[in-house]
Formats: structure tokens, sequence, C-alpha cells
């Protein structure tokens, strides 16, 4: 199938119409007989548009010290999530994993959060641009709808399971983790096994002076919490991104606070030994970086490949 360059705000119905109608216009021309293959799309060009996906180009994540761990020269990222009826089909992180990778075709598989938050972050610079007024005026309509599935994909709220689990006893973020990084809610499908394991370290507690407090990990917005070390430190680990402050203002554009969550059972992250989940998503009052769900948690999931 052709890709259609994706401008204004058009319905892809629309956009398809016009896109079949221009061919038996060109088949007419050409005597019945198809038309030459069009030119491949420009470098550089960040969205496309396919039936069922967008197509992004050029995303890197890259670690705390800017070493790219993850890269993709393009990548096709579902328009929907799952859905089972009129509703999304709720995953453990887990089970959102292993459901992608039997799926055809072949190359489906769930984004870790890193891969999530570059996904985003291109989504938003696409979609809107901000006002001198406040507001949000949208320049790509098709990748706002995605990107407003993580503010919302119709339950209410924009949780996504995410290819990711945080080691709080080893100080280790793990993205694309295998079955034994699972010490519940797991299985015994051999998850990941086409993709690259990667850990990433982080300090939960930075111990100071007598007279000095001690720097430590805890449930902060975002905006604060890139005013200090220890938590930029882990933002950039877990997202990816090497510049975190854009979802920030992807929070004011949800019209949500921005916020990194850790374990609070036990009520501190010091004492936390556990492996925790990761989510992206909005609830009711914030845009979350959770970092400290149980591996149980169920809600959305969208594929990539």
């Amino acid at each position: 199938m052709s890709q259609i360059i994706i401008s204004g705000t058009r319905t892809p119905e629309d956009i398809i119409r016009k896109h079949l109608a221009a061919e038996e216009e060109e088949r007419r021309r050409n005597g019945g007989r198809n038309p030459p293959p069009p030119p491949p799309p420009p470098q550089g060009a960040a969205v496309t548009l396919t039936i069922d996906h967008i197509i992004l180009r050029d995303l890197r994540c890259v670690d705390a010290a800017g070493i790219v761990f993850e890269q993709y020269p393009e990548l096709r990222v579902a328009r929907d999530v799952v859905r089972t009826g009129t509703g999304h089909r709720s995953f453990t992180p887990y089970q959102a994993i292993s459901y992608f990778e039997q799926q055809q075709p072949v190359g489906l598989f769930l984004p870790s959060v890193a891969l999530s938050c570059n996904i985003l972050a291109a989504l938003f610079t696409r979609a809107v641009e901000k006002q001198a007024d406040g507001s949000y005026k949208t320049k790509d309509a098709t990748a706002k709808a995605l990107l407003d599935h993580y503010k919302d994909h119709s339950a209410g709220y924009g949780w996504h399971a995410q290819n990711s689990v945080i080691d709080y006893g080893r100080g280790m973020i793990i993205h694309y983790p295998y079955d034994a990084d699972f010490p519940s809610h797991g299985g015994t499908k051999n998850i990941n096994t086409l993709r690259t394991r990667k850990e990433l370290s982080f300090e939960k507690i930075k111990r100071k002076g007598l007279l000095t407090k001690n720097e430590l990990l805890r449930n902060i917005t975002l905006e604060d919490g890139l005013k200090q070390g220890l938590v930029t430190h882990f933002v950039r680990q877990y997202t990816g991104l090497a510049d975190p402050s854009i979802l920030v203002e992807i929070g004011k554009y949800f019209q949500r606070t921005t916020k990194v969550w850790f374990p609070t059972d036990p009520v501190k992250v010091e004492d936390c030994t556990e492996t925790r989940a990761a989510w992206l998503g909005c609830g009711s009052d914030n845009f979350n970086l959770d970092a400290g769900s149980n591996l149980g948690g169920i809600s959305a999931a969208r594929g990539v490949r």
C-alpha cells in the first residue's frame, strides 16, 4: 500500500478517497496502464500515514550520558490501542509484551517506556503549536488524535503498558526485560528475545554530610525533579530523552501536571528492593511517569513495528 503524507485537518477517509481518485485519473491519462511508482518521500518527513499506523522517522533514545541505546530510522506506531468491543483490552505488562510478539505480521512489539516517551515527543512536535495566549493550534489532526490517547484512550484515562521494568534492589531500569526479570506476574513465553535488553543504572539515595540533607528519589513533579541531580539522572535513563522537559510541556497540553512516581510501599524508596512496572499516561489529575506500579497492574497497550 502506498503511503500518504498527512497535512491539514482532513480525515483519513477524505485523504484516501482523494488518493484513489487521483490514481484512477492517472490510469486514464496512461491509457488504462498503472502509473509509475511515486518517488520516495523526502528525507526528514516526520510523520506519514497508512491505514493502521503512523510512521515516525529518526527516533533515538539516549541515556543520561547521551549515548544512543535504541534507535529506528523508521517506526510504525499503531493508531489505536488494542480494543475489545468498544473498550480497550486490558493487559499486565508481561501479557502485553507476549501478546504483540504472537501477532502477525512478525515484528510487532510493545515499546519500552523510553521509546514511548520519544514517540510522544515526536507526535507533540508534529501535532500542535502553542499560541501566545497559551492555547494550542492543531497542525496535524492525525498525530494529535494518537497523542491524545495518552490523555484518554476512551476509558477516562490514558494509561499505557510499557516494555520496561525497574529493579529497585539492584538500581536498574531494564528496557526490554526477559522472563527472569519478572519475579511476579510474569510467565514462560520467552519474551523479548528479538530485542536488545538494556540495563541503565540509577541511585535511590545520595547520602550527604551531617549538616546537609540527603538527596533521594521521591514522588515529585517533573518540573521540580529536573532541578535535582538524582531525579534528573533517573528520568533521563527512564525516558531516553536528551531533554525530558518536553514532557512538562506535553503535560500542560494535556492540562495535567507531569509527575514522576516511585514506590511508596515500603514508604521510603531507598528501602524498596522489589521490581516494579513502568507505566505512561494520564490519570485524573496528572500526566504520569509511573515507576512504582505493581507488575500485576492492567490497562491498555499499543504496538509498534
